[in-house]
């Protein structure tokens, strides 16, 4: 399904002077999922996808216990991502993109100086073990209310 693409015209002014088009919110969109496509292209070019999914680790928490630990889905939730299906990332473990984001962030803010980086830091490390704790809980709820 193709979907609808906004770009505004390139104008010209009376100085002679062209302004690039701007880009709206459905093109970020197309191009952030051509992104994501090339990505599985690569990685099923390579067959890394394949290999992952063949080569699982297990988790000890859970082989201890039968519980899922907080982490439980991260590997099925990359391997998801790396597929493309961002949906079934965010089920398999939803602080899987929250993770990717922040660890990409703290090895950018190591090799480029962001302003308020700590602050940055901070808020990222909240927001993802937050996700955590919360998708924690309600797996816990699920697991022994049903």
């Amino acid at each position: 399904m193709a979907l609808p693409v906004k770009i505004n015209m390139v104008r010209i002014l009376k100085t002679g002077l062209v302004l690039a088009p701007v880009i709206t919110n459905d093109l970020l969109i197309i191009i952030l999922l051509n992104k994501l496509t090339a990505i599985n292209a690569f990685c099923s070019y390579l067959n890394i996808v394949r290999w992952l999914q063949n080569h699982l680790i297990t988790c000890p928490f859970k082989k201890l216990t039968g519980i899922d630990c907080p982490g439980c889905g991260m590997q099925r939730a990359v391997i998801a991502l790396l597929k493309g299906e961002i949906y079934n990332s965010f089920k398999y473990y939803p602080a899987c993109i929250a993770v990717l984001v922040t660890a990409l962030f703290v090895i950018l803010s190591k090799r480029y100086r962001f302003n308020k980086t700590q602050i940055l830091k901070k808020a990222f490390y909240s927001i993802t073990l937050s996700i955590i704790i919360v998708s924690y809980v309600i797996k816990l709820y699920k697991l022994f209310n049903y």
